[in-house]
């Protein structure tokens, strides 16, 4: 893998240019490393020729760096991107997962707009690494429920929740926030 990135260094030295292409393959590769100078080589040759706004490059570097060890660089690279994707948002919570900061993850995750089997995924993992089972097994079965109910565009909304909040109290019976949730359901459809 080192001879990845030494072959990129020596590509450009012989007038070649990276790309928006090219760097986040490279960051792959250097990943495996798990060398934070390596990653810090070929940030600043994004930096420098001006790829470092490119969301995928962004992105890529962000994974990188976490994979190295590291959540602050990542996290500080996130927050300055001026445009957001699904796979950075994933790969910034992956990170803090990686990391076992699942309250942060948790926050992350309810700030997304949009969700993936990858995000979903990440955080089941982060509730089983700091040993919440139970949280773990609430949110699968959340997802379960939620590919279930999206998948029939017949289904009405209230039903949609109606059946969502009867998985969850069965998963979680004594959270009284369930029932009260229903009950709402159940009174804007007259019941």
């Amino acid at each position: 893998m080192r001879s990845h990135c030494t072959t990129t260094m020596a590509i450009q030295n012989v007038g070649l240019r990276p790309n928006s292409y090219s760097i986040p393959f490279v960051l792959k590769a250097c990943a495996h490393l798990t060398s934070t100078t390596t990653t810090m080589a070929i940030h600043a040759q994004a930096v420098g020729i001006v790829l470092c706004q490119d969301v995928h490059v962004q992105t890529a570097i962000i994974q990188t760096y976490a994979a190295c060890g590291c959540l602050l660089g990542p996290r500080q690279i996130f927050d300055q991107m001026p445009n957001r994707d699904l796979i950075s948002w994933s790969a910034i919570l992956a990170a803090h997962v990686k990391f076992g900061d699942i309250e942060t993850a948790c926050k992350l995750f309810d700030e997304m707009l949009q969700k993936d089997v990858i995000s979903w995924t990440a955080l089941i993992a982060g509730y089983a690494q700091i040993n919440q089972p139970n949280a773990a097994i609430m949110l699968y079965v959340t997802v379960l429920v939620f590919q279930a109910v999206h998948e029939n565009p017949w289904v009405s909304d209230n039903w949609r929740g109606e059946l969502a909040l009867q998985h969850l109290m069965e998963v979680e019976p004594h959270n009284s926030g369930n029932y009260i949730l229903l009950s709402k359901i159940y009174a804007s459809l007259g019941r």
